[in-house]
């Protein structure tokens, strides 16, 4: 019977880990932070993560990371709540690892005031890429 839960765990901990919404919301909000002034004064709302349409890549995960953040200015009093997104593709390390790893795509922090109904170069608006804000 030990042999048994033996050979089930080795086969558990040897299976791929496959990227989650979880994951890839903690790996977008380190990112935002570090393109902030002070990376450790980030504050966090309402981020949530909108899959891509159409994925490619069984067993990957690509989308937008969207919410709010606020961090602290060259004065070192925090800003308002500003929209941001970041676009991540996740895949699985490998058979033999349980983490992910991961490219970023485009991202902006809305830091100058645009609204989230705003039209970037590309064309899209922030609605387009991260579904409408949920209210707070």
């Amino acid at each position: 019977m030990k042999n048994v839960f033996l050979c089930a765990f080795a086969v558990l901990s040897l299976t791929a880990c496959k990227p989650t919404e979880e994951k890839a919301m903690q790996l977008g909000q380190k990112e935002i932070a570090q393109g902030l002034k002070d990376p450790d004064s980030a504050k966090f709302k309402l981020v949530r993560f909108n899959r891509d349409k159409t994925q490619k890549v069984p067993d990957s995960l690509s989308g937008y990371v969207c919410g709010r953040v606020a961090g602290k200015n060259s004065f070192g009093a925090y800003v308002g709540y500003q929209p941001f997104y970041i676009h991540l593709a996740l895949t699985p390390k490998g058979t033999f690892s349980s983490g992910v790893t991961y490219t970023v795509g485009d991202k902006a922090i809305y830091l100058d005031g645009r609204t989230e109904e705003w039209i970037d170069v590309d064309g899209n608006t922030y609605v387009n890429r991260c579904g409408i804000t949920p209210t707070e």
